[in-house]
Formats: C-alpha cells, sequence, structure tokens
C-alpha cells in the first residue's frame, strides 16, 4: 500500500512538472502602427559569422544555424528580451510579424548575411545547441540563443560576430 502511495505522488508531482514546462507568458498584442517605420528594404549589408561553444572550450563556427534579423519594436522587444534573453516561453507571435522579419542560414563557416537593409535598430539572435559540463562529470544539453542588438544606418556595412 505504501508503494502505491508513494507511485501515486511521485506520478502527479511528474504530471505537474510536464504541465508547468508547457506554460508560455501571455504576449502583448500585435500593433501594426509600431512597425509603420520600418523600411523593409534599404542599401545597408550585415555580414557576420556565429559560433557555439565546443566541449573543449573555445568556439566552432555554427553551419546550418538560423539567424533571425528582426526590427526593434515593443513588440518583439518583448521576445527579445524575455526569451532570447532569459529563456522564458512566451505565446507565439501573431504572424503578421513575419513581413518584418528576415532569416538566413550560415555556411559551413559560420557565416551569413543580410543585404538591402534598411536603417534602423534590430535584434538579430540564433538559437544553439551545446553540451556543458557538468561538476560531477558528463555532459548537459543546452538550449540557448546566440544574440545581439544593432543598429545600423543607411548605406552601412555592418560586420557582427554571434557567440556566447
Amino acid at each position: 500500500m505504501k508503494q502505491i502511495s508513494l507511485m501515486l505522488i511521485l506520478l502527479s508531482l511528474c504530471i505537474g512538472c510536464a504541465t508547468q514546462s508547457k506554460y508560455r507568458e501571455k504576449r502583448r498584442p500585435f500593433d501594426p502602427a509600431e512597425y509603420a517605420f520600418v523600411k523593409l528594404h534599404g542599401t545597408s549589408n550585415i555580414h557576420g559569422q556565429i559560433f557555439v561553444p565546443r566541449r573543449t572550450g573555445g568556439q566552432n563556427p555554427c553551419s546550418g544555424c538560423e539567424i533571425t534579423l528582426n526590427p526593434a519594436t515593443v513588440y518583439s522587444e518583448e521576445f527579445y528580451l524575455k526569451t532570447v534573453k532569459n529563456n522564458i516561453p512566451i505565446e507565439e507571435a501573431d504572424l503578421r510579424v513575419l513581413n518584418y522579419i528576415r532569416k538566413t542560414i550560415s555556411d559551413d563557416s559560420g557565416r551569413f548575411v543580410f543585404k538591402n537593409i534598411g536603417e534602423g535598430k534590430y535584434y538579430l539572435y540564433s538559437p544553439i545547441s551545446y553540451d556543458f559540463p557538468k561538476p560531477g562529470g558528463g555532459y548537459q544539453k543546452i538550449n540557448a540563443y546566440v544574440y545581439q542588438s544593432i543598429y545600423i544606418r543607411e548605406g552601412q556595412t555592418l560586420k557582427v560576430e554571434l557567440s556566447r
């Protein structure tokens, strides 16, 4: 009987954890007026390289990483501050925001380019996974972001590095 009670307690704890991990904070409503200033096209370019930590220390270029360029608005800042920088999940984005976001994939050397960008402030980020040493030995898989807040002027070519 004690074993059954213990099993039920453990099972309820596991169910509670599973439910809790799916929780996402409510997201502010999308306001198209926030994006009225965004220039979808311009004469600026971003050339960058993305790196991920390696087990033995140092960094490796991240091949095939998806990098996002997101115009800085109150709406995008919420995702950037909560999810990208602090790993707090929030509700899915309004699909209208996809009209303003650009994405690209890094090459075998971790290099990436965004061309014909309009002047403004942007959030540049990419999700990465890497192994982190555990204190007692072994490794733990870490899911995180590499990120940078940037400002680009019209006609500028900006060089950036994304790394942890």
